[in-house]
């Protein structure tokens, strides 16, 4: 009776054990991509505000 107790407790100790050695890869690789991406929309959408500001000044002179 005994033995049979034994073999329950063994498969869960070693599924707690592939659980735990379980490797997540870090998020501060997309999060830094992602901070990227805005500031680079960011930069692109201010240098075409710019552009515009400009384009209307000079317009206005003419």
């Amino acid at each position: 009776m005994q033995r049979a107790m034994m073999r329950p407790l063994k498969a869960a100790d070693e599924g707690v054990k592939e659980i735990n050695s379980i490797n997540i890869p870090s998020l501060d690789s997309a999060l830094e991509k992602a901070l990227n991406a805005i500031q680079d929309a960011l930069t692109n959408k201010l240098d075409e505000i710019n552009k515009a500001t400009i384009y209307h000044k000079v317009k206005e002179m003419n």
